[in-house]
């Protein structure tokens, strides 16, 4: 069944006129003498025409089969060629509905349409691959195919429509290679312009922070990697005429080459816990404007990068986190962080080299002062050297033999109390022991003990037999090792 009459109509038109004329229920399609229904059939041949997308399917693969004796228009059978023009030849059966029909038949033949035009100007366009975050890549010819099949480009003429229940709706469209051209040459000036527009007044100004030129170059470089175009556009970047995705590549590069990272300090030092203050100066020489807020990212050996923001100096100062480090010399790198100015995808897959500047964080082993001793002030040495081993075993420390020479002080108190007499002749005594644990001269955090009751012959004896068992107490006590975490974090 044909419509010549309607082979005039533009395509915009055609599908509405089709649709009224034509809305009938269809049924189900009977099989081919090869087993196949006709429906099933014309299925096929749709996907096939969107195979052609990727170049997957030959001309005949897309034609539908048709039932042995069916009078079908010579287009159906053999697909035609005009090298005045791209042809797509494309249906769709696998619906009871009309207008879907018309539509999902129409896209199949504008997808071949578009399949024939992306083969040809693959060869001929200056491809640009792009990847997206899933790691799918496209070249320009694919993105400039889905566009047209989007847009339903301006110009695709109907030759010809054909219906029936066995193969379903198939249209016959072309478009005019010069309009093609001319279409194509429109959108890449139109893209060439719009790139000029945006880094002409940046590019080269000394006036313009390296932070603003690079915000600007990044963002042309997204428009251009995101046009279906932008392989074939042509501009000129600092001084350099080339490919626009080329051109600012190169530009961003000597932007960064001319960048230069400096840390404020070759080493820093902490203590154990302490968050250190680490600055980094970006300096551009020559450029009146200066870096300006640029992005560095800072990265200690073994831990998380941290993303700074640069002042309007070009200073960018980073509190680095030390809890968990072990006393030791720690590398730090820092380095422009390109992601700050486009999507993370494009700035790891960007061909360039960032500034860096090492320096080195110290953290040293807490100094500690510890005084152990008796509510009344007496010594107790040999605890003392029992807890010097103990402490010691837990956190990273070293001790100091005067308050005044260590970063801390962690003071154990052992109190005790003597009970009455009794008539055993024995001395019982209750003791407890109390942490005091100081950092920078402030309370970081308490301990203490429960009580313990032990006798003796005398007050000496029963007091060393309580501080023994305080002792093993302490040794065993998660309270008491997170108690002396707590202290060596800070």
């Amino acid at each position: 069944m044909k419509y010549p009459a309607l082979a005039r109509l533009p395509l915009a038109l055609l599908i509405p006129v089709l649709a009224f004329g034509l809305i009938v229920s269809c049924a189900t399609a009977p099989e081919d003498d090869r087993g196949e229904s006709a429906a099933s059939a014309a299925a096929r041949a749709e996907a096939a025409a969107a195979g052609a997308l990727d170049g997957e399917s030959s001309e005949a693969a897309r034609l539908p089969q048709v039932p042995a004796g069916e009078d079908v228009p010579s287009w159906i059978e053999t697909y035609p060629s005009d090298e005045d023009y791209y042809i797509g030849i494309g249906g769709f059966a696998e619906s009871d509905d009309r207008a879907e029909l018309l539509e999902r038949g129409r896209l199949a033949a504008l997808r071949a349409l578009a399949g024939e035009i992306s083969t040809e100007i693959r060869s001929e366009l200056r491809a640009v691959t792009r990847e997206d975050s899933s790691g799918r890549s496209s070249d320009s010819s694919t993105t400039i195919m889905n566009a047209m099949v989007e847009e339903e480009l301006q110009g695709v003429e109907v030759v010809d429509s054909y219906y029936s229940e066995s193969i379903g709706q198939w249209f016959y469209l072309r478009l005019s290679r010069q309009q093609f051209r001319r279409y194509q040459q429109e959108e890449i000036a139109k893209l060439e312009q719009r790139l000029g527009s945006l880094v002409g007044p940046v590019v080269g100004s000394s006036d313009v922070t390296v932070a603003q030129e690079l915000s600007t170059l990044f963002r042309a470089l997204g428009i251009a990697a995101d046009s279906p175009y932008g392989g074939e556009a042509r501009i000129t970047v600092g001084g350099v005429e080339g490919y626009a995705v080329d051109a600012l590549v190169t530009r961003i590069q000597t932007v960064l080459d001319g960048l230069i990272l400096r840390p404020r300090t070759a080493r820093v030092s902490a203590l154990p816990g302490a968050p250190v203050s680490f600055a980094v100066d970006a300096q551009s020489p020559g450029r009146r404007a200066g870096a300006g807020r640029i992005s560095v990212a800072v990265t200690r050996d073994g831990g998380d990068p941290i993303t700074l923001s640069a002042d309007e100096s070009g200073t960018a100062t980073a509190s680095l986190p030390t809890r968990g480090l072990a006393p030791g010399i720690y590398p730090v790198t820092a380095s422009v962080d390109l992601a700050a100015f486009s999507t993370p995808e494009r700035a790891r897959s960007l061909d360039v080299t960032v500034p860096e500047a090492s320096a080195s964080l110290e953290i040293r082993a807490l100094s500690v002062f510890m005084p152990v001793r008796t509510g009344d002030g007496g010594r107790l040495a040999g605890m003392e050297g029992y807890l010097r081993e103990l402490v010691s075993g837990e956190i990273p420390v070293s001790f100091a033999d005067a308050a005044g020479a260590s970063d801390a002080t962690l003071s154990f108190t052992v109190e005790h109390r003597e009970l009455p007499e009794n008539d055993y002749g024995l001395v019982f005594v209750v003791a407890h022991a109390t942490m005091d644990a100081r950092r920078d001269g402030v309370n970081v955090v308490s301990y203490t003990t429960p009580e313990v009751k032990e006798g003796g012959l005398d007050s000496g004896q029963a007091l060393s037999r309580a501080v023994n068992k305080l002792q093993e107490h302490l040794a065993n006590d998660p309270e008491f090792k997170a108690a002396l975490n707590a202290f060596a974090d800070g």
